[in-house]
């Protein structure tokens, strides 16, 4: 089964804790300043300063242009906003389930046969 690293995009630091704890890469966009722990659009061939028009496609702009050479064929590669995650599942989660439990942390079997998932 092809790994997961789940890119989470924000706009603020305040959810680092939150993304490192389920194992999701932090992404920084817009003009706030982030820690070295983040990834951000600002570095290499990028568009960041149209960010306040384009909002997470500056980041997608900067992963085609600056990492996308850089992943493993046994990598799936998946983006989130820090208000829209991935689940695990269909159906309602359990509310007494832990938020790192509800995420989506590895590819699901169902998907082995594609290429791609849009959602």
């Amino acid at each position: 089964m092809k790994n997961l690293k789940m890119y989470c995009i924000c706009i603020h630091d305040e959810l680092l804790p939150k993304l490192k704890s389920i194992n999701y890469i932090p992404v920084g966009l817009g003009e706030n300043k982030f820690s070295s722990e983040w990834i951000t659009d600002k570095s290499g061939e990028n568009i960041s300063e149209k960010n306040r028009f384009y909002g997470e496609y500056t980041f997608h702009y900067w992963f085609w242009k600056n990492q996308i050479k850089k992943i493993d064929d046994n990598d799936w590669i998946g983006f989130c906003a820090y208000r829209r995650f991935w689940l695990n599942q269909l159906e309602e989660s359990n509310k007494n389930q832990k938020f790192k439990d509800k995420v989506l942390n590895s590819v699901p079997e169902i998907w082995k046969d594609y290429e791609e998932i849009l959602g």
